[in-house]
């Protein structure tokens, strides 16, 4: 398991890492941090998710990984940003799940809503595994209030 922990940090700082000097300069929306939640369903587990997601200010060229962790129900899942939509304090993220601790998980989606609430607190929420990993980001309804850690949310748009 420290293995795939030090993976995982390794993989989000390489993966989410800008390109070359030349794209220095376009503006990129970003979703960076780690924080625990509670599950929305019973048992009620914390579950903490890393995110390191960035894409152009139009939502192109999206890349990073997100990570889901939670030791109570044995889940933990790696992915691939696939999609990534931002706007103003709130952001939607779509992975590629390319680790998880269902093999059958392995190559299908998932989406993630994200708010950074600053002072007043960070909500997250995971939706239900689709079979396809999204290719469009949509505004999503649901978030649950963060219990430790939180996000950074940097909007690009002017």
């Amino acid at each position: 398991m420290r293995r795939l922990a030090g993976f995982v940090v390794g993989a989000l700082i390489l993966g989410a890492a800008p390109g070359g000097a030349a794209t220095s300069d376009v503006p990129r929306d970003r979703v960076i941090g780690r924080a625990t939640h509670l599950g929305a369903d019973p048992p009620f587990p914390p579950i903490t998710v890393g995110i390191v997601a960035v894409s152009d200010a139009d939502g192109s060229h999206p890349r990073g990984l997100l990570t889901v962790r939670s030791a109570e129900i044995g889940q933990r899942r790696l992915g691939r940003v696939t999609c990534l939509n931002v706007q103003g304090d709130t952001a939607t993220i779509g992975i590629r799940i390319v680790l998880a601790e269902d093999p059958a998980a392995v190559g299908k989606g998932e989406l993630f809503k994200i708010i950074d609430g600053g002072a007043s607190g960070d909500e997250i929420a995971g939706y239900a595994v689709t079979e396809e990993p999204p290719t469009v980001c949509p505004p999503l309804p649901f978030s649950v209030g963060v219990i430790s850690g939180g996000y950074r949310i940097v909007d690009a748009t002017p």
